[in-house]
């Protein structure tokens, strides 16, 4: 009786090990972002140069597959992009993500050889003291890929 107990025992610890083992990827699929990026052009952008205190800026962000194959880009989750607006102290006024809740489950975004494709259309209420403001953009990577830097004035 010892005997088959133990039997026993040994055979479902194998099989719970099989089970876990057979689980297991050798590939992490969150680092399947291509290593070379470098046709891929993020651009963010607004509607106008200038704004009056109060008005609302509409903001763009797109990503631009300069090159002559696709891009397969791999995020955590589902934010993929963010942006923040900076004051002239080079202060951030506003995250764009600050607040909000994303879906925790891998995001596989396909960018084909000289497409664009719009990642945010957001908008942000200029409710700031007067002056410039700058707007930089990112993709949710690890390292970051940054968009171009605008300056937007506020009056």
């Amino acid at each position: 009786m010892k005997n088959e107990k133990r039997i026993m025992t040994g055979i479902l610890l194998l099989i719970s090990i099989f089970i876990l083992l057979s689980g297991c990827e050798e590939r992490n699929p969150v680092n399947e972002t291509e290593k070379d990026l470098s046709k891929l052009l993020l651009t963010i952008s607004t509607n106008k140069p200038s704004y009056q205190t109060n008005e609302t800026v509409k903001i763009i962000l797109t990503a631009t597959n300069t090159g002559d194959s696709n891009i397969t880009l791999t995020f955590p989750d589902a934010q993929v992009a963010d942006f923040e607006i900076l004051n002239e102290e080079e202060n951030q006024v506003y995250l764009w993500s600050s607040g909000r809740v994303f879906a925790q489950v891998i995001t596989k975004i396909n960018i084909p050889s000289g497409e664009t494709l719009k990642l945010l259309n957001e908008t942000w209420v200029a409710n700031s003291k007067e002056g410039n403001y700058t707007i930089r953009g990112w993709l949710q990577l690890s390292p970051r890929v940054y968009s171009n830097v605008i300056t937007i004035r506020v009056q």
